[in-house]
């Protein structure tokens, strides 16, 4: 007797109906088509700048060539070190430092353009998803509606498997697990709904996501750009005014501070840090000569 209403349950009990998933949205070839179309114009839109670095980086490299060579004739000469040579480079300081402007601000359009082109992908791929989804989705309810009708028609057939098995079953029993047809298809087309607007918050928070991901690396790159500046520009004035190349922040930190410590730090690190120094335990004054420094 439990085996059949059991049986009879699990007949009677609604399907649940599948939906597509954001996964398989994304590897539509519809959508693919989209990404590769942005993939291209990102390229194209690097290459141009790239192209405008690259001439920019010719320019200045030919004036420094020019100016370099100016101030070689003259040391050739035996004039040596004379004002006219002097003034050469301070006009190579002048362009080094138009240099590091032209480039910070080409490089600050770049990061601009790039963050304005991906936030305009962003809202691409966002809309073709939810168009994708809201195009699977009225499928989805169509596919649905037309199988309980076609569930209704075999109606007839079913009623009769239900006969057979109330000879076995108690009416009472029957009644209490069996449901209208009716209710069996709202209760897939609810599930269905939910299934389909779980899909939806999973595309916006993606969208959310990718808008995430392009204002954090616009950020990185703007941090990263002062010292990326200062490396191009050393690359460009090095090989004709080493003398105007300019150390990183790290080495120039490196080197700060020598005598520093040893007013900051205790008597232990200050006599580590400079060998020279002879510590006094009653005293710890500290006296500069010409030999060195001491502590008494």
């Amino acid at each position: 007797m439990c085996y059949i209403v059991s049986t009879l349950a699990f007949i009677l009990e609604p399907t649940v109906p599948s939906t597509v998933t954001c996964d398989e949205l994304i590897q539509h070839k519809s959508y693919i088509k989209v990404t590769k179309r942005q993939e291209k114009e990102l390229k194209d839109l690097e290459k141009k700048f790239q192209k405008k670095e690259e001439d920019l980086i010719q320019k200045y490299t030919d004036t420094f060539k020019a100016y370099k060579k100016k101030t070689s004739v003259k040391k050739k000469e035996g004039e040596g070190e004379t004002p006219a040579s002097g003034a050469k480079v301070a006009q190579a300081q002048g362009q080094k430092e138009k240099l590091q402007g032209d480039l910070s601000t080409l490089w600050g359009e770049q990061c601009n353009q790039l963050k304005k082109k991906k936030d305009q992908h962003a809202t691409e791929k966002l809309t073709k998803l939810l168009e994708m989804a809201t195009e699977k989705h009225t499928s989805e309810l169509k596919m649905l509606e037309s199988e309980n009708k076609e569930s209704k028609k075999r109606g007839l057939s079913k009623r009769c498997s239900e006969k057979k098995l109330k000879r076995a079953a108690s009416v009472e029993i029957l009644d209490d697990q069996a449901q209208p047809d009716g209710a069996d298809n709202s209760l897939q087309q609810e599930a269905l709904t939910k299934k389909q607007a779980a899909t939806l918050e999973e595309i916006k928070a993606l969208a959310n996501q990718l808008n995430k991901e392009v204002l954090e690396e616009r950020e990185q790159r703007m941090r990263s750009l002062p010292a990326e500046v200062r490396k191009a520009t050393n690359a460009c004035v090095g090989d004709h005014f080493p003398e105007l190349v300019e150390e990183s922040e790290d080495k120039t930190r490196e080197g700060e501070n020598v005598y520093g410590d040893v007013f900051l730090a205790g008597p232990l690190h200050r006599a580590t840090c400079c060998p020279g120094l002879t510590l006094n335990k009653s005293s710890q004054s500290i006296i500069m000569s010409d030999t060195g420094v001491s502590i008494q």
